[in-house]
């Protein structure tokens, strides 16, 4: 199959990013005022390294508990409590960074996504800096035309 090279910047040309230590209101701004095909913001440390990803489905979350909207899922009074908080930062809710790097397969990235319930994927340099993403519409789109074709 194809490598995450070959159509990684169709869609999404600048991927979102945040410092860790950005407010998750700013992150939100960021989100909702970008390009509506991101479905994720990666948070980078100092050295601008990726060190997390947070989801959309993840702000949907904040924003429904700080509108008092119920979610399917329960959630421990700590989660709670750090949702509601003015004082929340991107490395509050952060999930793990899964990253692809340009040689890898989309195949493989297909096999992240689907494990990690993920829309997207940050692409990575050798350093861990973020140089793009990788969004499921690309590689939908890729490996739909290898099926066609």
């Amino acid at each position: 199959m194809s490598p995450v090279a070959k159509c990684y910047r169709k869609l999404t040309k600048e991927p979102i990013t945040v410092h860790s230590k950005e407010l998750i209101v700013d992150v939100q701004n960021k989100l909702i005022n970008k390009d509506p095909i991101h479905r994720s913001v990666y948070v980078l440390d100092k050295q601008k390294k990726l060190i997390g990803i947070i989801t959309l489905n993840e702000l949907m979350k904040i924003i429904a508990v700080r509108k008092g909207i119920t979610t399917p899922k329960a959630m421990s009074i700590n989660r709670l409590f750090t949702f509601i908080s003015e004082d929340t930062k991107a490395e509050d809710i952060m999930c793990s960074p899964i990253s692809v790097k340009l040689t890898d397969t989309l195949e493989e990235a297909f096999e992240l996504m689907l494990i990690h319930d993920l829309q997207e994927l940050p692409v990575v340099d050798e350093a861990n800096s973020v140089i793009g993403d990788l969004n499921v519409f690309e590689l939908l789109r890729e490996i739909n035309d290898k099926i066609i074709n």
